[in-house]
C-alpha cells in the first residue's frame, strides 16, 4: 500500500468497516502513515485502535507488516480473516459505536479531550465516534462528514 500523509488529510472515519470491523480502516490509514514516506502527524495508534488490535488478537507490529505487504484494503482484510480472531466483530462494533465520552473514566476522558482540536474540547461531544469525526472535520476544514 502507498504511504499516507495524515498532515494533509485525516484517516478514514472510525465508522468505516473492513473485514466486518469498525476502526480497521482508520487503523490501516494510521499504519500506512507510518510507512516510509508517510507522515502520521498528530495521529497515533493507541486508544481505540489498541482495543481493536486486542480484539483481533494481533499486535500493532503484525498488522503493520500486513499493511506494508498489502496492495489494497482487500489484502489486509484477507490477512485479518486468516491471522486474527474474527469472532466478536458485532460485539466490538456495538461497543465502539455506542461508547460515549461520559462512559470513560475521568483520566481517559481528560486524555481524549486534550487531544482534540482546542476549539471543540469543551463541546458536548456525545458518542466518541462523533467526537473523532468532528475533530477530523474541524482540523482539516471539511464541512461534510468524512
Amino acid at each position: 500500500m502507498e504511504p499516507l500523509d495524515l498532515t494533509k488529510m485525516p484517516p478514514r472515519s472510525p465508522r468505516e468497516k473492513i473485514a466486518g470491523y469498525v476502526l480497521l480502516a482508520r487503523t490501516i490509514d494510521k499504519l500506512r502513515a507510518q510507512l516510509p514516506g508517510g507522515k502520521l502527524g498528530a495521529y497515533h495508534v493507541e486508544g481505540a485502535s489498541n482495543l481493536l488490535l486486542g480484539t483481533l488478537g494481533v499486535s500493532e507490529e503484525q498488522l503493520q507488516a500486513a499493511v506494508a505487504a498489502a496492495t489494497s484494503d482487500g489484502d489486509v482484510a484477507a490477512w485479518v480473516r486468516t491471522h486474527a480472531k474474527t469472532a466478536g466483530a458485532d460485539d466490538f462494533n456495538q461497543m465502539i459505536l455506542t461508547k460515549t465520552l461520559a462512559s470513560l473514566d475521568p483520566e481517559n476522558a481528560a486524555h481524549f479531550r486534550a487531544q482534540l482540536e482546542p476549539s471543540i474540547r469543551n463541546e458536548e461531544l456525545g458518542l466518541l465516534v462523533d467526537a473523532i469525526d468532528r475533530d477530523d472535520r474541524v482540523c482539516f476544514g471539511v464541512s461534510q462528514p468524512i
